[in-house]
């Protein structure tokens, strides 16, 4: 739809039929104004002229809704009801790309799960009721911020993600009972330093913080991870070589690994190969215990975590 279009409502020539435009002062979204649409979604002076039936079949808030009778004169003519809503336009748009059907066919590219479009979906789907929204949303931040250490481990690089968003999640535990997800989204919070006060800016411009009971939790967790950190890092190094050690450098022996430890990543690569197997066993079993304590650190009761993270003995 064109800029210059006017918002007001076009003069017919005769035997045109009408078109429905945006109110005036509102904009037309690019993506979701469907000519046949039935119903038209306001958010923050963007309206979105979409579809009654994914949102009756989905929604039992908007199904209840739109059962109502309208007030009289709510609409004018055959014009579609409009229904005004206080989320922004950004959020709004990912809450309808995951109920409508789209312009494009793209059945060859995967689909994308930017951190922005899952917070949404799962607080807009938690707000009008879209349940399996927010099962599917969840899903998917449980393998960001696991309950188990084996998916923990399992983990590449690239799909950590950045440790502001610990902030919307701890913030999504707590509105949809997820507890699940807090102990390792605190954890990345205490990583923000003093960061953490300037809250997470949403792609719309708003922030969300964190709530002053979870913020005094980080301050006391940061101090208590750091010193379960050091002793796990300071017990894998405690001097004792392998049972099998090959002895091929002296770098096995206890004292050096003292000495070396303010430049380990040097020390590291020349110890013989049974002793670096045996660090990296310790490596992971002091990763193991640290995670079996991690509500504990970090101040909160996960049910069932305690089960799901038993020591392998």
């Amino acid at each position: 739809m064109s800029d210059d279009t006017s918002r007001k409502r076009a003069r017919l020539d005769e035997g045109e039929e009408a078109v429905e435009l945006p109110t005036d002062d509102c904009t037309a979204d690019a993506e979701f104004w469907f000519d046949d649409g039935n119903i038209i979604l306001e958010a923050k002076g963007t309206q979105f002229k979409v579809y009654e039936g994914p949102l009756i079949a989905h929604s039992p808030f908007f199904r209840d809704m739109l059962s109502l009778p309208q007030p009289q004169g709510a609409t004018a003519g055959n014009a579609p009801p409009l229904v005004k809503l206080p989320e922004s336009p950004e959020d709004l748009r990912h809450f309808l790309r995951a109920l409508m059907p789209s312009k494009e066919i793209r059945p060859f590219i995967p689909p994308q799960r930017p951190f922005n479009a899952v917070s949404a979906c799962i607080r807009l789907g938690h707000k009008y009721q879209v349940d399996r929204l927010v099962e599917e949303g969840l899903k998917y931040l449980r393998t960001l911020y696991p309950d188990d250490f084996s998916t923990l481990e399992k983990r590449r690089d690239e799909e950590v993600p950045d440790a502001a968003y610990a902030i919307s999640v701890v913030n999504i535990a707590r509105l949809t009972g997820a507890d699940y997800l807090l102990p390792v989204a605190l954890a990345q919070c205490c990583q923000l330093r003093s960061d953490i006060v300037k809250g997470f800016r949403r792609e719309d411009g708003t922030c969300e913080y964190l709530s002053t009971v979870d913020l005094g939790r980080c301050f006391q967790a940061k101090e208590l991870l750091i010193e379960a950190r050091v002793q796990a890092a300071l017990s894998i190094f405690d001097g004792i070589p392998a049972k099998d050690c090959l002895e091929v450098v002296p770098l096995c022996r206890g004292d050096v690994f003292r000495k070396w430890w303010p430049a380990l990543s040097y020390c590291v690569p020349s110890l013989c190969r049974e002793c670096d197997d045996m660090l990296a066993r310790a490596n992971t079993q002091k990763q193991r215990e640290l995670f079996f304590r991690l509500p504990e650190l970090v101040g909160v009761v996960v049910q069932e975590w305690r089960r799901k993270n038993r020591m392998p003995y």
